[in-house]
């Protein structure tokens, strides 16, 4: 049912008990065969969310270490969190048709989350990605499957990036997502994400506390 599309990619699947009722079998069964799409690669489990379909990714080339938020923060001994704040598909409009290539009237999908460490908010990040190039995005759980590995599903690896860092002042609503005062000085980075073939594939406006931001550059 899964390599014939009849639950997608980010779908989640149905409970054990569910699915033990639909073939007349037991939930143990059901447990069992789902470990084994596990160790497959074709689905992944999700601690008090479920069991979602996911396939092996062909790799991912970010500039600098290569790693998304989720595995550098892994990677530095500490659990990253990502909570969707809010998630729309709307026209690109003039400014977002040319930075990605498109049509004004063609789609793209906004999201806006926070990303926390070890339980402290760290930034907010509002990211655009254009529909034409990852149809059926808004169907995946952005909270479980990161965006570098949604793009290489389809193919796509961040091969190169342009950022643009300021200081900026965090307005109300803002700070207290980041857990601080409002008012305080953030960390704003503007940041265009390239595919290997040159193409735009993510705009991100991110703001991250200023308490605990840094900026390394490598060159």
């Amino acid at each position: 049912m899964i390599e014939d599309g009849d639950y997608p990619l980010g779908t989640a699947l149905p409970s054990e008990q569910e699915m033990a009722q639909r073939f007349g079998t037991t939930r143990q069964t059901v447990r069992n065969a789902y470990a084994a799409l596990e160790d497959e690669g074709l689905v992944r489990r999700v601690q008090g969310k479920g069991v979602f379909v996911a396939k092996p990714s062909p790799g991912m080339l970010d500039v600098g270490d290569g790693r998304s938020f989720r595995q550098s923060t892994r990677a530095e001994g500490a659990q990253p969190a990502v909570r969707i704040l809010s998630h729309e598909t709307r026209p690109a409009g003039p400014w977002y048709a040319q930075i990605f290539g498109i049509e004004t009237d063609d789609p793209i999908y906004a999201i806006r989350r926070v990303n926390s460490v070890d339980g402290v908010p760290l930034s907010i990040e509002r990211t655009m990605v254009p529909l034409v190039r990852f149809p059926r995005l808004e169907g995946i759980d952005l909270a479980v499957f990161s965006l570098y590995e949604v793009f290489g599903y389809y193919g796509k690896v961040v091969d190169a990036t342009s950022e643009r860092l300021e200081i900026a002042e965090l307005s109300v609503h803002d700070a207290h997502l980041l857990g601080v005062e409002a008012g305080k000085p953030a960390m704003a980075y503007d940041c265009l994400s390239f595919d290997q073939d040159g193409l735009v594939i993510e705009h991100t406006r991110t703001l991250r506390r200023g308490d605990l931001g840094f900026y390394t550059v490598r060159y």
